[in-house]
Parts: structure tokens; sequence; C-alpha cells
């Protein structure tokens, strides 16, 4: 027997198999890696891939919950559709021009600005805060309201005699009351305003912001039961009555809450920037502007 020729082939076999061996391996790695990269893919325009990240968010409602497949497949087809247009664009050579460079800076810009903020904004202004600062600043959402009536001489801005003629009823009116007449009746029989005479001159609830301010300050000064002096507004002459106290009351959260969120949001922003600013410079050059 030949142990050299029996080694040598050995030799081979075994070098054989550990390629063999080497070679299912790299396959292997290839298969995982291209699986991996087909199942990031959800479709290909051209040699440009358009992948689950991309299509993601788009796939969200605004109230958080998905799509259905038809309306995910319409909002791929859209997008497809822009990458197409995109690729012919590029082919065009558009995406060089300056014009086009400074659009995707642009583009970048705004898109990262708005990244930064919503990332500020989530951190710091939180529906704890929100609740917070309605709970320490619920003089900014109270409201004064009375239960008013009234009597009123239109002025009719096309007739400047009018003025003289309302003040002249208004004057009237009051002496009536003054000589014992029944409000409601009166406003019933001499109020101008249809709606409100037939109702004996209800006006209502009304908030001390709902009038003109000639109107809320004298309204809200009156004593429950007592009618004013006539008082003149853009509409007309008016004698107002207190059929109620002055309550005071504060909107509730749901009513205001988009208001404090607006106005914690400008001034995180406000602070982002002042913080940035002071840790960025920034040149400004004015006289080379176009």
């Amino acid at each position: 027997m030949d142990w050299n020729s029996g080694l040598k082939e050995g030799h081979l076999s075994a070098v054989y198999r550990w390629k063999l061996l080497c070679l299912l391996l790299l396959a292997a790695l290839a298969c995982v890696a291209a699986c991996g990269q087909d199942k990031n893919i959800v479709a290909k325009v051209g040699d440009r891939a358009i992948l689950v990240g991309e299509v993601r968010p788009l796939f969200q409602r605004p109230d958080g919950s998905s799509m259905s497949p038809q309306d995910k497949k319409a909002r791929l087809d859209s997008l497809i559709e822009a990458e197409l247009l995109a690729a012919g664009a590029r082919e065009a050579g558009l995406d060089k021009n300056e014009e086009s460079q400074a659009a995707l800076r642009d583009f970048e810009r705004r898109q990262l600005a708005r990244r930064r903020m919503d990332l500020e904004l989530a951190k710091n202004v939180t529906e704890e805060k929100l609740h917070l600062y309605y709970e320490s600043h619920k003089e900014e959402f109270s409201f004064e309201q009375r239960e008013l009536s009234h009597v009123v001489f239109r002025v009719h801005r096309d007739n400047p005699q009018s003025d003289a003629e309302a003040r002249r009823k208004a004057n009237g009116a009051y002496q009536k009351l003054r000589e014992g007449a029944d409000f409601a009746s009166l406003a019933k029989e001499l109020s101008e305003d249809p709606p409100t005479a037939a109702a004996g001159g209800r006006l209502g609830a009304m908030n001390r912001n709902e009038l003109e301010p000639a109107l809320a300050e004298l309204a809200f000064h009156l004593q429950t039961g007592e009618y004013s002096e006539p008082v003149k507004s853009t509409f007309g002459y008016h004698i107002l009555k207190a059929d109620g106290d002055v309550r005071k009351s504060a909107k509730a959260f749901a009513q205001v809450r988009g208001l404090i969120e607006h106005k914690l949001a400008a001034e995180e922003r406000k602070r982002l920037l002042e913080d940035l600013q002071r840790r960025i410079n920034v040149q400004v050059y004015e006289d080379r502007l176009p």
C-alpha cells in the first residue's frame, strides 16, 4: 500500500470538504442577508428601494389606528408614482441644479427642525404639565356671568337723525320705569330687538366678555333687580336690568386644553431657541441678500 498516496488523497479530501463547508456557510449567510433585506423592502423603483420605515408613518391615521389594506396600497402607489417622477427628474439632471439643491436643503432643515421640536414637546409639554398649568392659572380661564334683560332702541347708521330719536325714546322708557312701569311689559311694548322683546327683554345668562365694554361695566355693577339709565352701544341705546347675581365660573380643562398646549409649546420653542443661540454662533450678512 502507498501511504504517501493515501495521505495525499486524504488531505485533498479534507481540503475539499472544508472549502465546500465554507461555500455552504457563505451561501447561508447570503440567504439570511437577502431575506432580511427583502423583508425590509416593500417596493423597488429602478435601483432605489422603498423601505418599511419610510411607509410606516404614512400608514398611521391621526388617531393612531392603522389604515385598511386598500388605503395602504393607495398610499404605496402614490409613493411609487412620486419615486418614478423623482427618477425622471434625476435622469434630466434636475437634482443637480441650484434651485433643486436649495429646495432639498430647505426641506431637510424644516424636517429636522420639526423633529427636534416634536422631541422637546413630547418631553416637556406633557398631559400632566397641561393640567398643572390649568390648576395654577385658573384665574386666566375664569369669567363673570349674569342674567340680564334689556330694552333697546336702535340707531341706524345710514340715518344720522336716528341717534337723537333713539335717545329720546330711551329716556322716555326710563322715565316710565321710574314711575313704576313693569320692565318686562315695557320691553314687550317698546323694545326694538324683536327676539328679546317677545321674552320680556330677557337676554339670559351673559358673560362679561360677550358685552361691549360700556355695557359690561354697567351691567356687572347693578344690584340684583336694579335697572340702569340709558347707555349707548354700537347697536343703539339700552336700558339694562340685572335679573340675577354675578356668578364667577371657570372654563373646564377640556375647553381650554388647546390654548394651554399652544401657550406652553410657544414657551418651549422660545426656550429651546434661546439655548441654541447661546451655544451656536450665528452670523448674518444682510448686505448679501439678493
